[in-house]
């Protein structure tokens, strides 16, 4: 008997790393920063059940519109201030999204740029939709003076190569936690115009800013250029796998015909609720508390690792989002543990019973250098604060190698 062979497609796919630490993180002895999990305690529970359960669910369970429920467009549309130009099409999380873009608008060897490091999930997407990634160096939460020689690198991608899409997380930046300064904003949309590239921007922290002033998405920019993903997994449950697409009505339904083949429509009765949620008064002091939650998780992270880690260990600053970037790869960590990679400090950080994401998993090729994601927002202050000690003795109890 003959075996199945898989697509040529899926044999380029490796299991996701996050997937199986998750798996590992997931027990109660261990104090978990490794996936981009949102505080359960901050789920807005209260808000749900103020919902007419009668009215929400009974009528929502036939087959619906392939685009989204009615009264969620509504609120969507106003909620982002689309013109008559721009539309909504619900999605099953926003990394349905961003696959069904690529099944809509890319042909294998296609040519997408990236900033590295890059979201893990999209570049998987990227891979199986069979596009060639064009690595650009971080455009966001890097200092002014760097800022004109970066959007030089950028526009001379641009300008030797073909590039179809321009994937970019401009707020809060998975995994780094970066942003991009305003005029990065303008400068990028500005060149993407120039040079005929479509620009996907993914927006699922956006409203998680807890410091800082709130800058205009790139699509506000330039919307005929642009495709947005949301997602309503950051800020109310990633249970509901709710999100949608942001594009010219053009480009959305375009998108539909490729959602109509994958799954029809995205679930009904969640988007009734999250349509109720958007519309309660209250939803907007939800998403207050949440920001300052995030921001104690955020400073009690970002002091941990100032009090127990080396000096030379400077965590990255961010402003809302999930994450806290850590990159060891400076000459005082070279000289004293040579060799050393960070899935090597990952595994034995586990073993101590916290759980990290090793940096090399957002690159899409081999990386030399030592770097960690570290998630903020689902453990509470006092496990942060252990979990942090419990890491920084990984490097302490290591023999130098010098």
């Amino acid at each position: 008997m003959s075996s199945l062979q898989i697509a040529d497609r899926v044999s380029y796919l490796q299991e996701s790393y996050l997937r199986e630490i998750l798996s590992v993180a997931s027990r109660r002895d261990i104090i978990s920063f490794a996936g981009g999990l949102p505080a359960e305690a901050c789920f807005p529970l209260a808000l749900l059940k103020q919902l007419e359960r009668s009215e929400t669910v009974p009528g929502y369970l036939q087959y619906g519109g392939s685009q989204g429920l009615d009264i969620l467009l509504d609120v969507l549309r106003a909620r982002y201030g689309l013109t008559g130009e721009q539309d909504i099409l619900m999605t099953s999380g926003a990394q349905q999204g961003l696959d069904l873009v690529l099944r809509t608008f890319v042909n294998p060897g296609d040519k997408i740029a990236v900033e590295i490091p890059c979201y893990l999930g999209a570049l998987q997407a990227f891979r199986l939709a069979g596009a060639e990634v064009c690595s650009l160096p971080l455009l966001g939460g890097i200092p002014e003076e760097v800022e004109e020689v970066r959007l030089a690198e950028m526009e001379s991608l641009l300008r030797q190569e073909n590039i179809k899409f321009f994937y970019a997380i401009p707020d809060f930046h998975n995994p780094t936690g970066g942003s991009y300064s305003l005029k990065m904003r303008q400068a990028v949309t500005q060149l993407c115009e120039k040079y005929g590239v479509f620009l996907i921007e993914d927006a699922p922290y956006r409203e998680l800013r807890f410091t800082g002033e709130s800058l205009p998405t790139l699509a506000d920019l330039s919307p005929q250029q642009c495709l947005v993903l949301r997602s309503f997994s950051k800020v109310v449950s990633p249970g509901l796998r709710l999100g949608c697409i942001q594009a010219e009505q053009r480009v959305i339904w375009e998108i539909m015909k490729v959602k109509q083949v994958a799954d029809l429509h995205t679930q009904l009765p969640g988007q009734a609720s999250l349509a109720g949620l958007l519309m309660n008064p209250d939803f907007n002091q939800h998403l207050q508390r949440l920001r300052q939650e995030y921001l104690c998780r955020y400073s009690a992270m970002h002091s941990a690792i100032k009090r127990y880690f080396p000096g030379w260990v400077t965590p990255c600053k961010a402003e809302g989002g999930m994450f806290i970037w850590l990159d060891l790869s400076c000459e005082a960590f070279q000289q004293a543990f040579n060799g050393v990679d960070g899935r090597q400090l990952a595994e034995s950080a586990l073993a101590k019973g916290v759980a990290v994401v090793p940096g090399s998993v957002f690159y899409p090729h081999q990386q030399a250098g030592v770097s960690f994601r570290l998630n903020f927002s689902h453990e509470s202050v006092v496990n942060i604060d252990h979990g942090i000690q419990r890491f920084s003795l990984v490097l302490e109890q290591m023999e130098p190698a010098i």
